[in-house]
């Protein structure tokens, strides 16, 4: 940013060469971004969704640009849909990792999103799937440590067998 300033008298100056002063500032931006991550149900039942609940903020103090919220899908289960509950503008690349992305995200704009997976119903009982949301953006973060929100769910295995026998 420059700005100038200048002076200007009716009456005769002569040194009219000092009555400009211009100072120049130089303009960086900064965008806390931060995600947190949960999961329902925990425990999941082999063989049933899992439903993944991402809580995405901007904590400023500038906009953020080129912001993408990226979520893989975690090992164990099927894809089955992701949407934006809560915000405006976001896209959805559901090709490969699931990527919700805007070109602008104002300083103290949140959102939130969904994303549903199937557990395989061949997943151990006791195991665990871990799975993280991670933000970016091209402007600069202070404080990157909080850009990953991680959920870890136990699964459990449930079976109904049924036997009927007749003479």
């Amino acid at each position: 940013i420059t700005n100038s300033a200048v002076a200007a008298a009716t009456t005769g100056d002569g040194t009219p060469a000092n009555n400009t002063a211009t100072a120049t500032t130089t303009v960086q931006t900064s965008a806390d971004l931060a995600v947190t991550k949960s999961d329902s149900p925990d425990p999941v039942i082999a063989g049933n969704n899992l439903t993944y609940t991402i809580n995405f903020v901007n904590n400023g103090p500038s906009d953020a640009q080129t912001v993408t919220v990226t979520d893989a899908v975690p090992t164990g289960t099927s894809f089955i849909s992701a949407m934006v509950t809560t915000g405006t503008g976001w896209s959805i690349n559901t090709a490969g990792p699931i990527v919700f992305s805007k070109p602008t995200v104002a300083a103290g704009e949140t959102a939130v999103f969904t994303m549903i997976v199937k557990v395989n119903a061949n997943v151990a009982n006791g195991s665990t799937i871990n799975n993280s949301a991670v933000a970016a953006s091209t402007t600069s973060d202070p404080t990157p440590a909080n850009n990953t929100g991680t959920a870890t769910t136990t699964v459990q295995t449930q079976a109904d067998l049924a036997v009927t026998k007749s003479d």
